[in-house]
């Protein structure tokens, strides 16, 4: 079986964002398992909600202000500066959307080694091509692979993104998982 991808491009230009890059090394830096579930939070509002995730800092300063070790103060005043940028940006759907993106791909190098690893692109498996693009694809050893679709809300799963994901695991003879990873606190 021939497996190969081709790139939409699309996002990838979102990915190279610096604010996206530290806030992903800030998120996966030992000693940030204490804001994470307030920080993701954050990720729910949309770029016209800007305003509500400086009110949620204000509150977040007030808790965080007495009880923080000099480290800890310095990942949360990061993490938060990060955050800012991004909801300040003209990109800041794409921005929120592309952290997912990112941290699930660097979570997947550490963890499977891949051989390849790809964004926003293009199943082929032979001969045949996906009809949709799928967010994070990395090719394992022995032709095995991971797919991870990425929506900040469950709102933006759909039928035809069920559908690709099925077609490509039976073209691959059921060699590819498929995964959703979202942020969103609702139930599915």
């Amino acid at each position: 079986m021939k497996i190969e991808t081709r790139s939409q491009g699309g996002m990838a230009k979102f990915h190279d964002n610096s604010d996206i890059d530290k806030l992903v090394d800030l998120f996966l830096t030992k000693g940030s398992e204490r804001f994470l579930k307030d920080l993701l939070a954050f990720f729910q509002f949309d770029s016209k909600k800007q305003a509500k995730v400086e009110q949620g800092f204000a509150i977040l300063d007030k808790i965080y202000s007495r009880n923080l070790k000099t480290k800890e103060r310095i990942c949360y005043d990061s993490m938060k500066k990060y955050l800012l940028n991004i909801y300040k940006s003209k990109d800041a759907d794409n921005l929120r959307g592309a952290f997912l993106e990112v941290l699930i791909m660097r979570n997947a190098r550490k963890k499977y080694s891949p051989e390849e690893c790809h964004n926003n692109c293009f199943i082929i498996i032979d001969e045949w091509k996906s009809h949709k693009t799928v967010d994070v694809f990395i090719l394992c050893e022995k032709q095995e692979g991971i797919i991870y679709e990425c929506k900040i809300s469950v709102g933006d799963f759909d039928k035809s993104v069920i559908s690709n994901l099925k077609e490509i695991n039976n073209k691959s003879d059921n060699n590819f998982q498929a995964f959703f990873v979202t942020l969103s606190t609702k139930v599915i």
